[in-house]
């Protein structure tokens, strides 16, 4: 699960607006110390690229987010996401987080097309232990996921180890809700959007990656807010209102 990234942050916060992330193993790399956080609103997260065939498996994570310690904050880590749009292998890969170092997720209006929701890396901890609401504070609205793996969550004991799928892990919404909880009104898969993936030129541009018949309150970036040139944010929106 190595390889490069469009934007690494070693703490502070980090807010993203309109931001298009292409092809990258990961898009973004947080080392999330106490009291950070960062917010992605009306972004594009995709990797085109397959493993071998044009019909294989994709690749790329959205976020890769590693706990580290030593702030003396006392305000958690957190992570908010606002109708954004991601296409790869995985969506959110998570390590060191624990009930005693939390991380919280805000995800709302997002689309996701991915093998796997999230993957837990628990380094150090033998056997490797799935999360729990403890160490994952996850609340979700209005997001669709099409996930195609065999788990919605992968685990891992760390980077000497390849992740594998969680056993007896959620396969839908209904059990990912129960693991975790705190989703309400998902939209159903499939994920379908503007451009069928067999009629990408080699370089996509953001309304490929739209959703089609998209109107107000449905999941997934509006392609008008993203990349370059985009139109700017409502002050509404980008103010989180």
């Amino acid at each position: 699960m190595s390889g490069a990234s469009a934007l690494a942050v070693e703490g502070g916060d980090l807010t993203a607006n309109g931001c298009w992330f292409e092809n990258f193993d990961r898009a973004i790399d947080l080392s999330c110390y106490n009291g950070s956080s960062a917010t992605l609103r009306q972004c594009m997260i995709v990797n085109t690229k397959t493993k071998g065939q044009p019909d294989s498996s994709p690749q790329g994570w959205a976020l890769k987010l590693q706990s580290m310690s030593g702030s003396p904050a006392k305000t958690g880590r957190r992570l908010k996401l606002d109708h954004c749009t991601m296409k790869g292998q995985g969506f959110l890969d998570l390590e060191g987080f624990t009930t005693a170092s939390p991380m919280t997720i805000d995800v709302t209006f997002c689309a996701v097309l991915a093998e796997t929701l999230v993957a837990w890396e628990s380094e150090g901890l033998a056997p490797a232990s799935a999360p729990s609401k403890g160490s994952l504070s996850w609340a979700g609205r209005s997001n669709q996921y099409d996930i195609r793996g065999k788990s919605w969550v992968l685990i891992g004991p760390g980077k000497r180890a390849p992740a594998v799928p969680l056993a007896d892990g959620p396969t839908d919404m209904v059990s990912w809700t129960k693991l975790l909880g705190n989703e309400t009104d998902p939209v159903p898969p499939p994920v379908r959007f503007a451009t069928d993936p067999s009629a990408l030129s080699e370089h996509p541009e953001p309304r490929d990656f739209a959703v089609p018949d998209q109107v107000s309150g449905s999941p997934g970036a509006a392609p008008a807010f993203v990349g370059p040139g985009a139109q700017p944010l409502p002050a509404s929106a980008a103010k989180g209102s």
